[in-house]
């Protein structure tokens, strides 16, 4: 929503193709825009499955083709730009990768918002209770799917076993349930698929030296449910570390020195988002200094916000959305210069 928010307000048109796996969702916004008289004025809405239908939707409205993106085709995800301004893409990397690409043909300009790895980073000065009590969903949220999840927790040596006992009690509190029931707190996985692949880490994790301290266990019942895993004693060489996963599978990685912890949280394909937990703001700030991430958080899980620029390092993208930065990707710099010359 905030991506059309912002096409629109710079007066231009969105052609939203959810993957497969999620189409339902783009009902209710394809709705609310029909309600609000968004869609039929120039400024449209599509919100497909394929990219035919797409070029359908902007040829139906009236969309005009220098003003949108106008034709997308789309398989599996993969979205190859045939004309139009701008291409945004949000999802996993490899096909981030396809779409820069295929984007080069038309010097098409790309926004991509990409995968993560991201670290939160305990050291012993900061409220380990709070950070362990914190922690769990802002890995556990969306069952793991999300591009933002502090999969990779640090924590200084001298306060590890606390933090991993407090953060494991929280993890086995978590109500494991029917996303429609209030007393949810974490619904099941998108697809049989990616719980098989969360299954298959946990036994990579447990192979190359990790161990499972809790979950990972399928409960009774329809539906593609999985019970958050905690890993411990994890190394940052581990696939288990340096993959990401997308599903409920945190790894708790132990540091000596906060120079170390820099380095293994570096030390990643990824940059998007992460966390520090430290009871010194000058801490705080030189560490935040030197952390290759887009996005950080200090002793607080919560880092995006509408009003603020939110995008990624490396592998986890280009450009940026939301604030005053996501204005690049939607505008053009124009020079016009008048003579003075009568």
């Amino acid at each position: 929503l905030a991506l059309t928010l912002f096409a629109m307000g710079l007066g231009g048109a969105m052609i939203w193709i959810p993957s497969p796996r999620v189409a339902a969702m783009a009902l209710p916004e394809s709705r609310r825009g029909l309600g609000v008289g968004l869609v039929g004025s120039g400024i449209g809405i599509g919100i497909m499955a394929s990219g035919w239908l797409a070029t359908a939707m902007a040829n139906r409205y009236g969309i005009d083709g220098w003003r949108a993106v106008y034709r997308i085709e789309a398989a599996f995800g993969l979205v190859v730009l045939v004309g139009g301004l701008l291409v945004f893409r949000s999802g996993e990397t490899t096909t981030g990768a396809s779409i820069l690409k295929s984007s080069a043909d038309h010097i098409a300009r790309v926004s991509l918002e990409l995968g993560g790895k991201s670290a939160a980073i305990v050291f012993a000065d900061a409220n380990v209770h709070k950070a362990a009590l914190d922690a769990p969903m802002s890995v556990f949220g969306n069952a793991g799917q999300d591009c933002c999840a502090r999969s990779r927790i640090l924590v200084e040596r001298p306060v590890y076993d606390e933090f991993l006992e407090t953060f494991e009690a929280a993890v086995r509190a978590i109500k494991v349930g029917d996303p429609l029931s209030p007393d949810t707190e974490m619904g099941p996985l998108i697809s049989t698929g990616q719980r098989a692949t969360s299954l298959d880490y946990i036994g990579i994790g447990s192979s190359e030296g990790a161990r499972l301290v809790s979950g990972g266990e399928i409960p009774d019942g329809d539906g593609f449910y999985l019970t958050p895993a905690v890993m411990a004693d994890v190394d940052n060489s581990m696939r288990l570390a340096r993959e990401e996963i997308f599903g409920p599978v945190a790894s708790i990685l132990p540091f000596d020195t906060e120079e170390e912890a820099i380095t293994i949280s570096n030390d990643s394909d990824y940059g998007l988002s992460g966390s520090l937990w430290t009871g010194s703001a000058t801490r705080a700030i030189r560490v935040a200094k030197s952390l290759r991430t887009g996005t950080l958080s200090v002793n607080t899980n919560k880092s995006v916000r509408f009003e603020a620029p939110f995008g990624g390092y490396k592998k986890s993208g280009l450009g940026r959305e939301l604030g005053m930065g996501a204005m690049d990707a939607y505008t053009e710099v124009k020079n016009v210069f008048f003579s003075e010359e009568d």
